[in-house]
């Protein structure tokens, strides 16, 4: 009887620590795990110490794996959703606009119709300059002066 308390106590604890902070619970859930195995080794044999270390295994990764979906993200990010993340620059490649801000290398520049953080190869442009951008890396917009 104390094989089975000790180890519902173990399993009760593991699942509290994934709603608690700390890691006291989670000690104290894994101490009481292998204290009921080993007892079950003990008093049982070896045939149940096995058979109940397995069923341990088998309820903690069921655990995790419910811990682990319930922290994940389970909907798409998308813009209707209102996720606002990285766009694709690369359609402003050979546009033009203007220097919104001074740039020194980095700064602001108007490019079809947008404010967009740009950057220089170094050079320092003055706030109201046409630029064209160069080339696009990820989040990185590389402009230059338009030569004309």
């Amino acid at each position: 009887m104390i094989v089975l308390v000790l180890w519902l106590v173990g399993v009760a604890c593991l699942a509290v620590e994934l709603f608690v902070p700390g890691v006291i619970v989670g000690i104290v859930g894994l101490t009481s795990l292998t204290a009921s195995v080993a007892l079950c080794f003990h008093q049982y044999g070896p045939l149940a110490g096995v058979a109940l270390g397995g069923g341990s295994l088998l309820v903690a990764a069921t655990i995790i794996k419910v811990a682990v979906s319930r922290m994940s993200l389970r909907t798409p990010l998308t813009a209707q959703a209102g996720y606002v993340g990285t766009d694709d620059h690369s359609a402003l490649i050979g546009q033009t606009g203007a220097a919104m801000t001074t740039l020194r290398p980095g700064g602001y520049a108007q490019i079809a119709g947008r404010r967009v953080d740009v950057v220089t190869l170094g050079d320092h442009i003055p706030a109201g300059t046409p630029v064209e951008v160069m080339s696009v890396e990820g989040n990185r917009i590389v402009v230059r002066r338009c030569a004309a």
